[in-house]
Formats: C-alpha cells, structure tokens, sequence
C-alpha cells in the first residue's frame, strides 16, 4: 500500500503536526509513504524522515488547471491519498472530477473552532459522502453525523498522538512561577482571558510570568490583545512569542502550563504536556480533555470562572512541598502512556486504510 498525504503547506499548526508525525510512524514501519504540499513545503518538512518524498505544487492562484493535472497525476501513483484540511480536499476532489485518480481518498477533518462554527462548508455534504471520514475528536463525529448526514458506522475517530523527543530539550533549572501558554494569534484561543488571570495574579502581588508562543493568525485580534496587555500593566509580566517552531524543546523551562481556548478538536500540546509531565490548566473542550478528565480531573476547569481559575493555577504551583507534584507527573506519564501509545495509533489508522480501500 502507497500512501500520499495532502496540505497546503506544512507550516506551523496543530493538522500539521499530526500529518508529519503519521507520516514518520508509517515510515519507520517501511512503508512508501509522501506528501504533497499544493504550496510551499513549509516549516515543518525538515521534521519528515529520510525518505519521505516532498512534492510541492507551489500553487500561485487557486483554479489554475495545469496545478490541478499535476495534483492528479501524482496522486494515480499511490493507493490512498490522505487529505488534511477541508479546503484542500475540496481541491484534491475537484482534481478527481475533472481529471481523474485511482488513489481512495480520506479526509481528516481537524476542524478545532467546530463548537463555534458548525456550519457545513458549500459542496460538503456532497463531497464527504463520496470519501472515508476520519475526525480527531468526537465532536466532529456528531458533526458528520447530524448536519452532514454520514452514516455513523462510516465515520472514524482518529485521536491525535505525538512523539515525545526529549533530546536537544533544553535542560535549564525551571523558572519558579513561570507559564507556558501555546496558542496561535485568534480569537478562539481566548488569550483575553489569560490576561485577565495574569492581571489578577498580579494585583494579587504574585510574581507569575506568562509567555505566549505562537504565530499571529488574525492582525486586528494581535492588536486588541497587545492593548490589553499595555491596559492591564503586564508589559513586564506577558511576553508573546512568534519564532518557537518547536515548543518541546522549551516546555521543560516551565512550572506549568494553561491553555484557554474555547473550542479545540485536540489539543496536541496538551498532549506534549503530558509527555513532558508539565502540569497545566485547561478549558474542558476537545478530545484530549475527554480522553483524561477523569483520571486527571485537577487539570481541567469546565467554566471561565476566574476564582476558580486563580485556585487552580496556584494549587499546581505550591504543591511542591508535600510532593504532590511529582505523584501528579507520575499519574500523567501513565495517561501518556494508555492513550497516545503510537502502536495503537497505527493501527487505529491503518484501520481507516482498509475501509477506504473497500470503496473501490
């Protein structure tokens, strides 16, 4: 079996994250597995496995037919080809329509802002039908099911995995109260919020730090939280950083972490946090919540209620004395363990491949 993966590109973002780290796990079980990129190949190419095959289309505007015969012809190689965002598998089927491949599609819908915006994109309803469903989280699923239509017996639920590197991890003694928060620049991360939790730690004289790492996805959204951060005083406290392509490299630097966004189909780096045990706080929404709320319930906070918030944050980050935090680490390793194993993984997926292959 021959297996292609499509993006736009693989630049920094949670779909593809995923789409490098399935892509590694196939290799190192020897399979013929590529990708194709209809832009650029983007950041996160340089993280793909030696032989890993990176076609890029290097697409200028989006209907041009020579880049969507070319998309064809290389896609007719391989047995499955592998779509990872709504938008390009509307082009990867659009290719199909007008010039035809034998590769099976599947389309893995990553879909985070999904309890914010369940609108079914034009041509979805149609399109779906006509592929193998896979969703990272079970929101999405009843998504595909109730306002698509998908049968729910021909709907996959492929949850996210990582792959812990903990070399070339920065090693530096921790910095005593310092947060991590990851999050891209939009408005559905909620950064607000975090704010408002910092602005609160500090009129309460704690001396906490928060660095935000990610890219700024919406320009107007940059703004408003730069202003907020100048509003509340945290100019000493509040740093924002763009240029972390790898956060596992920093994650050990922290006492803890939040993550404060209110829609998520995983979160991957909640993911990370359990494999590097870094405790954190997040908003219960997403599949990864799911999976652990109940063996690691002290992690997760079903409301924006910042007293709650602010007990939550400084009980992780005064648990040290009694050793709690270290019998919460030892707990997280095992959630790592029972959930993201990648044998499992690979087979949930290689699962998925089976299916698709019956539809010719």
């Amino acid at each position: 079996m021959k297996i292609v993966h499509v993006i736009d590109t693989l630049n920094i973002g949670g779909a593809e994250r995923v789409l490098v780290t399935l892509c590694n796990i196939f290799r190192q079980r020897k399979y013929e597995i590529d990708v194709l990129t209809i832009l650029t190949p983007g950041k996160y190419a340089d993280e793909l496995l030696p032989g890993i095959k990176v076609y890029a289309l290097n697409r200028k505007w989006k209907f041009n037919p020579l880049k969507l015969y070319r998309l064809s012809r290389i896609v007719n190689r391989y047995d499955i080809v592998h779509v990872h965002m709504r938008y390009d598998l509307r082009y990867v089927f659009l290719a199909k329509v007008l010039f035809g491949f034998k590769a099976q599609i599947v389309s893995h819908d990553h879909y985070g802002d999904i309890m914010i915006d369940p609108a079914v994109p034009k041509f979805s309803k149609y399109i779906l039908k006509k592929v193998t469903y896979v969703a990272v989280s079970r929101d999405l699923i009843e998504w595909a099911v109730n306002k698509v239509g998908l049968p729910r017996e021909e709907t996959f639920l492929l949850s996210n995995i990582v792959q812990i590197n903990k070399e070339n991890v920065s090693r530096n003694d921790v910095k005593q109260g310092a947060i991590l928060m990851v999050a891209n620049i939009r408005p559905a991360k909620n950064i607000e919020f975090a704010l408002q939790l910092m602005k609160a730690f500090n009129e309460n004289g704690n001396q906490y730090t928060l660095d935000i790492v990610g890219q700024i996805n919406d320009t107007e959204y940059y703004q408003k939280i730069l202003k907020m951060i100048s509003q509340y005083q945290l100019d000493d406290k509040v740093k924002l950083i763009h240029d972390c392509y790898n956060v596992q490299t920093i994650i050990p630097k922290y006492s803890m972490a939040i993550h404060t966004a209110k829609s998520e189909s995983g979160p991957l780096v909640l993911i990370e946090y359990l494999g590097h045990s870094i405790p954190f706080v997040a908003f219960k929404t997403g599949r990864v919540v799911e999976q652990i709320q109940n063996e690691l319930p002290e992690l997760i906070n079903s409301t924006f209620n910042l007293e709650e918030w602010i007990s939550s944050v400084n009980r992780l980050l005064e648990e040290n004395e009694m050793g709690l935090k270290e019998r919460l680490k030892a707990r997280m390793k095992e959630v790592f363990i029972k959930y993201y194993s990648e044998d499992n993984y690979y087979k949930d997926c290689l699962n998925v491949y089976g299916r698709a292959l019956k539809m010719k």
